[in-house]
């Protein structure tokens, strides 16, 4: 889990790394909140963590072309299913290729959401928790998020609007033939984030 490492701070509305243009809002981390539950040993099963930041938040739209945007974005309810969606969309700044670079501009991709019987059956993910995580990539790779990516988030556009449905866990590799991306399922930990948020 990425925020157990320090120091950390929280860069918002920018999608540039360095934050060039000076359109981002860097934030202070105040207080870290690890599933308890969280086993790195068991293929990352768990693998959730919340971050309480000071000052707030300001959301804005940004320019008249986007560019600065700060809007909050949906979580599922609990256990809450999205029948009918096939495919989600990742975003990160982390490496391009496997053994890359980092990316300096914020990268996202579309991933083809995977059956849980698909993704058990691939090298190294016997230990797969479909009610926990989402496996998405595709079968041939070559689109995937990579190293660098780690709790980035996995969206989709419900009832028009984003919701989050994953973030990002583990993988092997970046876009390997049959080793997709495994994701923490968010609606599988919604009441333990809304009892965090209840008592803080």
């Amino acid at each position: 889990m990425c925020v157990i490492q320090e120091p950390l701070r929280v860069l918002v509305g920018s999608y540039q790394f360095k934050n060039v243009f000076n359109r981002g809002q860097y934030k202070n981390i105040i207080r870290r909140v690890l599933n308890p539950s969280f086993n790195p040993s068991i293929n990352y099963q768990n693998d959730i963590a919340l971050l309480k930041i000071r000052p707030p938040i300001t959301y804005t739209p940004g320019d008249q072309y986007g560019r600065g945007a700060i809007i909050p974005v949906c979580l599922p309810t609990q256990g809450q299913q999205f029948t009918g969606v096939t495919s989600a969309r990742v975003s990160g700044y982390g490496l391009t290729r496997e053994n890359g670079k980092p990316s300096p501009m914020l990268n996202t991709v579309k991933v083809q959401l995977l059956a849980a019987s698909s993704c058990s059956r691939y090298t190294g993910m016997k230990k797969f928790n479909p009610n926990t995580q989402i496996c998405a990539g595709y079968p041939n790779g070559g689109r995937d998020s990579c190293q660098g990516d780690s709790g980035g988030p996995l969206g989709i556009v419900w009832n028009d609007r984003v919701t989050q449905i994953g973030v990002v866990s583990f993988g092997e590799g970046c876009g390997r033939r049959g080793y997709p991306g495994i994701y923490t399922r968010v609606a599988a930990f919604r009441k333990w984030i809304d009892s965090i948020l209840d008592a803080s």
